[in-house]
């Protein structure tokens, strides 16, 4: 009867850790998935880029915008352009716009899309990786005469 008591309590115990990881694991989805519901999301700010001339110096820029909620800070900003850019033409982001600059060596309209990513690493102090991230992207055109 004592060996039987035993594997009941034992049971028990096991049984009791089983449902406290089961509750942890619950409450930790859970709330990772409330903070990536809270993302921030990018945006695009819609311009018609001017257009240029050729061998003339060229300078341009497309701001995003961005609303940080519920604690969350961006520790990494990335951007991609797919597409064409006029030759000798170049790109880089500097604070919330990515600018273009050169002097371009080739005529035509260049079509390309911006695609602009944010990574939200931080929720009051706790770091969630990367799933939280969202991004954004609009077609744009650059013509040079």
């Amino acid at each position: 009867m004592k060996l039987f008591f035993r594997t009941t309590s034992c049971m028990k115990n096991n049984l009791k850790t089983i449902v406290l990881s089961l509750f942890l694991a619950l409450i930790s989805s859970c709330s990772d998935s409330i903070r990536c519901n809270n993302s921030i999301e990018p945006k695009l700010i819609k311009k018609t880029l001017a257009s240029g001339n050729l061998f003339t110096s060229y300078s341009e820029f497309i701001a995003f915008d961005y609303t940080a909620s519920n604690g969350y800070a961006v520790h990494n900003i990335y951007y991609t352009i797919e597409g064409s850019l006029p030759n000798s033409v170049a790109h880089q982001k500097i604070d919330n716009r990515i600018e273009f600059y050169g002097i371009p060596t080739t005529g035509g309209t260049f079509n390309f899309k911006v695609k602009v990513t944010l990574d939200s690493k931080s929720y009051n102090g706790e770091d969630v990786g990367s799933d939280c991230s969202s991004s954004t992207q609009k077609n744009y055109k650059i013509i040079i005469n």
